[in-house]
């Protein structure tokens, strides 16, 4: 797929299952960003289903760990007939998904060696791919932007490796929450699809029930008292979740500004004891990246106490049949 091809485009399909789909949950916010180009996302096994209205100007992008699975393949088969060109995003050279697209960008995340397996956690390859768009209406990255977070991609390695050297304290925050039954996991902006592959982990590794919510929906979850958001950032220049949010989640406190100093001081110390994990700062687009390897720890070390993780009670992942 050529430079030209890619410059033609006017509408963005992002297929998956998953985290996969998550994954490309946050790509449509890179793409609208700093493309400038409107997309839509949808579950693989549902998107050929729902008469998608696709021509030559489309770019249907597939997402797959493997490339074979099979609900994303027949997907980019659709879009194909309906004249769209196709992108691949996958981690396995030579895969069916690939031989049959137009153009194919390889996560290369080594091979799968338990589960779950490596994910195109964060496909902003294509999004950087179709290149700033300026035009009526949209945003377009300027050039120092973009240098930021170039620097800050190619800083990412090191920012993981930071990441895994507080896995003592994710452990401990698992640990508090040890007796829990239900999670519900809160995230705003590219938070939300982070939320979504927090609690998938929760149920694919811990066996525990889990739930993902848009931040602005929080009020459908019950209290925090039994249902402690798990991962969070807070401010407004760590999206995905602000204190406004933490804020609405621990309700009003009446008389809150009438009560002796040293008490409130009290009540806040007692909120910073509590077991919590921080991650490094990145820009809010590239948090998705930083903020999924810890989600996935918290799961491993809530599956613990649980059962064995080293013999999970199901691998079976259908990638052959619909």
């Amino acid at each position: 797929m050529s430079h030209d091809d890619l410059r033609s485009i006017e509408r963005v399909c992002i297929v998956a299952c998953g985290s996969s789909y998550h994954a490309g949950l946050v790509a449509k916010y890179a793409i609208e960003q700093w493309a400038g180009l409107p997309t839509d996302v949808d579950i693989a096994s549902e998107f050929r289903y729902r008469n998608p209205i696709l021509n030559e100007r489309t770019l249907t992008i597939g997402v797959s760990q493997s490339g074979e699975t099979v609900d994303t393949l027949q997907g980019l088969r659709a879009a194909r007939e309906r004249g769209g060109k196709v992108l691949v995003v996958s981690n396995v050279v030579d895969s069916s998904m690939a031989r049959e697209a137009d153009g194919v960008l390889y996560t290369r995340a080594g091979p799968r060696w338990g589960w779950p397996p490596p994910r195109p956690s964060h496909p902003d390859r294509g999004s950087r791919a179709l290149g700033p768009r300026p035009g009526p209406g949209t945003r377009h990255a300027r050039a120092g932007e973009i240098a930021s977070l170039m620097d800050q991609l190619l800083a990412l390695p090191d920012t993981l490796e930071a990441v895994l050297e507080r896995t003592k304290d994710v452990a401990e925050v698992a640990q508090e929450l040890t007796d829990a039954r239900d999670f519900f996991y809160l995230g705003r902006h590219v938070g939300h699809p982070v939320a979504l592959e927090g609690a998938l982990k929760a149920k694919e590794i811990s066996y525990v029930r889990a739930e993902g919510y848009a931040a602005g929906s929080s009020s459908t979850a019950p209290s925090p008292s039994s249902s402690p958001a798990p991962w969070c950032r807070g401010g407004h220049a760590q999206l995905p979740l602000g204190e406004d949010v933490l804020e609405h989640r621990r309700g009003p406190q009446p008389g809150s500004d009438d009560r002796p100093r040293r008490q409130r001081r009290r009540r806040a110390d007692r909120r910073s004891r509590r077991p919590h994990a921080v991650v490094p700062a990145v820009d809010p687009m590239l948090a998705p990246v930083v903020d999924a390897l810890p989600l996935q720890f918290l799961a491993y070390w809530l599956a613990r106490p649980r059962h064995d993780v080293d013999r999970p009670r199901n691998l079976a992942k259908t990638v052959t049949v619909e």
